[in-house]
């Protein structure tokens, strides 16, 4: 019988992603374990990029985000994700979540998104 709709085969597989068809999941988006790995090394990137790595000298967001309410509170968001991404146990326990509750899985996308307007922030600060 013909479909009015393609297949999900058909969906998948043409659209050009570094991710087999099978293995991505809804609307040709990799699988969430892949966007939570990729947000997880992003997250790891930024800390650097920053200047907040443990290695580095000390770090100074909060006092660079101080004078704007929304942005303080969401660099503080930002340096507990730093604390968070190097600690395997809390990684792990935001994998859980992020692989289980897709309402979890959308708030940790919109929270993601949010947090790199604020590094793309600080990182202008940095480089004026």
């Amino acid at each position: 019988p013909h479909f009015p709709f393609p297949t999900p085969e058909q969906r998948t597989s043409h659209t050009p992603h570094s991710t087999p068809a099978k293995a991505r999941g809804r609307f040709g988006r990799k699988p969430p374990s892949e966007r939570f790995d990729s947000m997880l090394a992003t997250c790891l990137e930024w800390e650097e990029t920053l200047g907040c790595a443990p290695t580095m000298t000390e770090c100074d967001l909060e006092e660079r985000a101080a004078f704007e309410d929304q942005e303080g509170r969401l660099v503080k968001v930002l340096r507990g994700s730093f604390e968070g991404a190097r600690c395997p146990p809390v990684a792990e326990a935001l994998r859980v979540c992020y692989m289980e509750y897709s309402p979890l899985r959308l708030g940790g996308d919109i929270i993601f998104k949010l947090l790199g307007k604020v590094v793309d922030g600080q990182v202008k600060r940095l480089d004026s």
